[in-house]
């Protein structure tokens, strides 16, 4: 080098003109699977043409190699230095010189059952300059056996009746990159001591790809449950749970737990992790609060260490959340600690319903049931109670949240009233009722027993309709008519005389009241009945009777004739006696003409009996049957030949 001042000579320097070049990029053929090795890739590729290095300095290691690759689940690549050369370069042969262009390569730096994203690229082993990466090409490693158990848990429920216990079996999925397959199933079992010196499977035992619960019944007794997901490569480990038995001591919760909300859709939970080396790991759970609605169980599990999480499935706002923590001393869960928490309190959607418990005289008893808590919105803070009079009076009383019932007294007239109920952010009132204070007590218990009594009466009523003939007979037994008897048509005989003259008869016709039981004389002979009585002075006979009641008569039997001095009575006893069938024949006076009775009526009072019975039969049709036939007439004639002395039969009575 010359200049102003002279010449300078630097020393001598050999440069090689593949350390000062950028080589082409390699040519990448094809990127596929190996059967039976699910964390390997197979990678073709060829050196371009006209190629700066020799198959034998390619075969030698003058190349170094870098690899590109990233994952569907990763968002930043990878690059690994990897040696790309085909093993069967250790010995060169004239043959294989021709074939040193191609190489193939198993790459065993990838996670089972992933699709990668694969470039490569090379550089002279004396330069500090790469070539180009070469084309990009992608390919799914081969499914394997899932390397790790799934998370486990579960939900248990208090013994029932029948001492078994609902116990809900919880497991969570395997993300594809630990998966390493497509998953068919999963396989449970659950051991129980029953009795304790024998265990039996009481699992589910396969289940299927898409569920995440198992519900199982287990004594009291204590079990374990195992869970193992499985793929078409094989099975993983299995996931173990201890159910204790429902008198074991539970193990202590973690302390100081707090839970608060981040944003309307993120709840930051907070613990103290427990001293004790036997807790390795934390269970958060929660759930929705819901009266109407199954409740779902979302939960996570934490690694020992670890004193706080952010949870976020299934978080919403205006909706309550219990979340509990828990420690598992191995497979042994731990007693949990639960919280109650909104992300975002809101007004509730419904107010309380109102209703009169007992109404008094000057005050009055309601009462409400708590609203639902999916309508609530927010924590309930109080109650506020008002009441409106006619005249625009109006009042109002704060009650606890813990209250549902209260008393307002000093109340007189109408009023309107209803109630509000409040949380954090605002009120909702509820339906108005109207209410009447001062006109009688009228309490909800006599309300019932009205309505009890009436369904009662409503019963017995039925059942009497329905058993009506029973209770006839029952109250109204049949008895037998006298008149259907043959007492009716006996006619009595005269016994120790063949003849009664009409002069020992004593004869006499009055009018028998048969509602005041007075013989008396009457306006009307055709309204009341006439009584004739005949009285035969003789020791076996006191008396013959024949009574003609309006239009029918009939003839007493000896032994229902009353006694001389027992008229009154007899005039009761036998008013009622008269019957409509065969009165033609046995009650003349039935089928007597109307001129009969104008006869009767042209009579004076005060004239005798047997007169009066003798100008009747003469002035009537005398050869008429029933005149011919009828007692009338033997009375009259006192033909008494007709009564034999033998004694007669006994009376049949019906």
């Amino acid at each position: 080098m010359r200049g102003a001042h002279g010449e300078a000579t630097s020393a001598h320097r050999c440069l090689h003109g593949l350390e000062i070049v950028r080589l082409y990029p390699p040519k990448l053929s094809q990127l596929c699977p190996v059967a039976g090795r699910p964390h390997c890739l197979q990678l073709r590729w060829s050196l371009p043409p006209h190629f700066a290095l020799s198959p034998r300095e390619v075969a030698e290691g003058h190349l170094r190699y870098q690899v590109w690759y990233l994952s569907e689940t990763q968002t930043t690549p990878q690059v690994l230095e990897q040696d790309l050369r085909r093993t069967e370069y250790a010995q060169v042969s004239e043959r294989s010189l021709s074939l040193s262009t191609k190489h193939t390569v198993e790459l065993c730096i990838f996670s089972a059952f992933t699709r990668y994203t694969v470039q490569i690229r090379y550089r002279y082993h004396r330069s500090q300059h790469w070539s180009d990466w070469s084309s990009v090409l992608e390919a799914r490693t081969a499914e394997g056996a899932p390397s790790v158990a799934p998370h486990i848990w579960m939900q248990v429920e208090p013994p029932g009746p029948g001492g078994s216990r609902k116990v809900t079996l919880l497991w969570k999925p395997l993300p594809p990159s630990l998966a390493n397959g497509n998953v068919v199933g999963y396989n449970t079992s659950c051991g129980c001591e029953d009795p304790p010196t024998q265990t039996r499977d009481m699992g589910c035992g396969a289940v299927s790809p898409n569920s995440t619960s198992c519900k199982l019944d287990l004594p009291q007794q204590p079990c374990s449950c195992s869970v193992s997901l499985v793929t078409s490569a094989g099975a993983s480990p299995p996931a173990c749970m201890r159910i204790p038995a429902a008198t074991d001591p539970v193990c202590p919760p973690p302390k100081n737990i707090s839970v608060l909300p981040l944003d309307e859709f993120r709840l930051l939970v907070r613990w103290t992790a427990l001293e004790s080396q036997l807790a390795n790991r934390y269970v958060v759970d929660w759930f929705a609060v819901t009266e109407s609605a199954p409740r779902y169980l979302y939960w996570e599990m934490l690694e020992n260490g670890t004193n706080h999480t952010v949870i976020t499935e299934g978080i919403r706002p205006e909706v309550l959340y219990k979340v509990s923590v828990r420690a598992l001393y191995g497979s042994l869960p731990g007693q949990e600690q639960a919280v109650e928490i909104y992300t975002r309190q809101g007004v509730p959607s419904a107010g309380p319903r109102l209703q009169v418990v007992e109404l008094r005289s000057n005050s009055v008893i309601l009462q409400w049931e708590p609203i639902p808590v999916e309508q609530q919105h927010g924590f309930i803070r109080n109650y506020t109670l008002y009441w409106q009079h006619m005249n625009d009076q109006v009042g109002r009383i704060v009650v606890p949240a813990s209250c549902h019932r209260h008393l307002l007294s000093e109340l007189c007239g109408e009023y309107n009233i209803h109630v509000e109920v409040s949380t954090d952010v605002g009120q909702t009132a509820g339906l108005p009722i109207t209410v009447v204070v001062g006109q009688g007590d009228l309490s909800l218990l006599t309300i019932l027993s009205c309505i009890i009594i009436s369904v009662f009466a409503t019963f017995i009523l039925i059942t009497i309709l329905w058993h009506r003939e029973r209770v006839r007979r029952s109250l109204c037994p049949v008895v037998p008519d006298p008149a259907k008897g043959s007492l009716s048509v006996w006619v009595p005989r005269m016994y120790g005389k063949k003849d009664v003259s009409s002069s020992e008869m004593e004869i006499s016709m009055k009018t028998c009241d048969p509602i005041s039981g007075l013989v008396t004389w009457e306006e009307n002979e055709h309204q009341r009945p006439l009584m004739v009585i005949p009285v035969v002075q003789d020791e076996y006979i006191n008396c013959s009777t024949v009574a003609i009641c309006s239009e029918v008569g009939y003839i007493l039997p000896d032994d229902q004739r009353p006694a001389r001095c027992d008229l009154k009575s007899f005039c009761h006893s036998y008013t009622n006696l008269m019957r409509e069938d065969n009165a033609h024949h046995y009650y003349p006076w039935r089928s007597a003409p109307p001129s009969a009775y104008q006869l009767l009526n042209n009579f004076p009072r005060d004239t005798d009996f047997p007169l009066l019975l003798q100008n009747l039969l003469k002035d009537s049709d005398a050869s008429s049957p029933v005149i011919k036939s009828s007692p009338l007439r033997r009375l009259v004639t006192c033909s008494y030949e007709e009564f034999p002395l033998e004694k007669p039969p006994p009376p049949v009575i019906l």
